[in-house]
């Protein structure tokens, strides 16, 4: 059989775009010192970015990128197993030594506690 992964095209897809937010997230955390999760809040916040990129001309610029919902919408996703953990229900156990014993027997420790010593 032939090896797929030689033939160029075949196999691959392009990075989805909560893949490229977690790779931006990552470089940024690199520059500016920030965690991958705080530079997605900021984005789900709405708060203008600053970008450098190059131009056609080979000349350096810095732009104000403004995420649009969609970018909100899928930074929030992308962070929200940083902020809002899903629960999950845990069945345990209960060791109560109180419920196995008789009305009388907890009389008999209340009454030793407040120091009346039957």
């Amino acid at each position: 059989m032939a090896d797929l992964s030689a033939r160029t095209g075949l196999g691959m897809r392009g990075k989805s775009q909560s893949a490229r937010w977690a790779e931006e997230s990552r470089k940024r955390a690199r520059e500016s010192g920030d965690l991958p999760h705080e530079f997605l809040l900021s984005i789900c916040r709405g708060e203008p970015i600053e970008v450098t990129e190059m131009d056609e001309e080979g000349v350096i610029v810095q732009k104000t990128y403004y995420p649009t919902f969609t970018d909100r919408v899928e930074a929030a996703q992308a962070c929200a197993n940083f902020f809002a953990p899903k629960l999950t229900a845990q069945q345990t156990e209960t060791m109560d030594p109180v419920s196995e014993l008789s009305d009388e027997d907890i009389d008999r420790q209340l009454a030793q506690l407040e120091g009346k010593v039957e």
